[in-house]
């Protein structure tokens, strides 16, 4: 059974307003398998988002039915973990309490928390930052501190919103490898949305494209790249012809896009 279904979904916005509503997203279907990673891609306002607020049960579909572990999601639960691009880091707690947050919200009691918090500390990479605040680490070091936090309440799995975005491309490429060494060593199920091709080839089992809202799935692309997976598997052929193969798909949905827009 696959970790994640996605049976049919359909999200309408205001469905009952004069208009009949916006559809954000339209009949979706498609499974995630424990431990892969799927990257979804898509131009500006096909959806992404919304499937993974629905995923996270943050809001319901329309029609359809997302499943995690064979139970209907209806909503918010603790398999889900969450993270954004926004920083969202606690400015007044430390690394180490930061990371254990979660924990301590569920009510794990302080020993165990603190072992299991120093664990994902020296996982993510952050040992030796434990006693840091936010102010005095990267950006980068932040987003670690925010998988940390995550991946302590040891979800069944991630979702991860443009987690990157706001970093500059190196940043990005030394985190991705941080990420995939990480899923790698935990068997994490990873649901993660980008604008970036090259990050989605880079990271994924799998890419799903998406087309103009609404978004529909045009393409899923397995990415048949060897792992572990480096930063330097984005200067081969094999990775550029996937890496085209995908911006030939979103070039098309892209163009739509604009011309509805237009015709507004």
């Amino acid at each position: 059974m696959a970790t994640l279904e996605i049976d049919g979904v359909t999200k309408v916005y205001n469905p009952d307003g004069p208009d009949g509503g916006v559809e954000a997203v339209s009949d979706v279907s498609f499974d995630v398998e424990k431990g892969q990673f799927l990257s979804i891609v898509g131009p500006t306002g096909c959806g992404k988002s919304t499937l993974l607020k629905m995923v996270a049960g943050l809001i319901r579909p329309t029609t359809g039915t997302i499943r995690l572990d064979g139970v209907a999601v209806t909503e918010p639960a603790d398999e889900v973990g969450i993270v954004f691009q926004e920083d969202s880091t606690f400015p007044w707690r430390t690394t180490l309490r930061n990371v254990e947050f979660g924990l301590e919200m569920r009510g794990v009691d302080r020993a165990e928390r603190r072992e299991r918090s120093r664990e994902i500390i020296d996982l993510v990479g952050l040992s030796g930052f434990e006693d840091a605040y936010p102010n005095e680490l990267s950006g980068g070091m932040r987003q670690r501190v925010a998988i940390g936090r995550t991946l302590a309440m040891n979800p069944e799995i991630m979702l991860m919103d443009e987690p990157f975005g706001a970093l500059d491309e190196q940043t990005r490429l030394i985190l991705g490898e941080e990420l995939l060494r990480i899923c790698r060593e935990t068997e994490q199920t990873t649901f993660f949305i980008t604008h970036s091709i090259t990050e989605a080839v880079h990271l994924s089992d799998r890419v799903l494209v998406m087309s103009a809202r609404p978004g529909r799935i045009k393409r899923i692309v397995d990415v048949d790249l060897e792992r572990p997976r480096k930063a330097d598997v984005v200067t081969t052929d094999r990775f550029n012809r996937i890496v085209d193969q995908i911006w030939d798909d979103l070039r098309e949905e892209a163009e739509k896009g604009l011309e509805a827009s237009h015709r507004r």
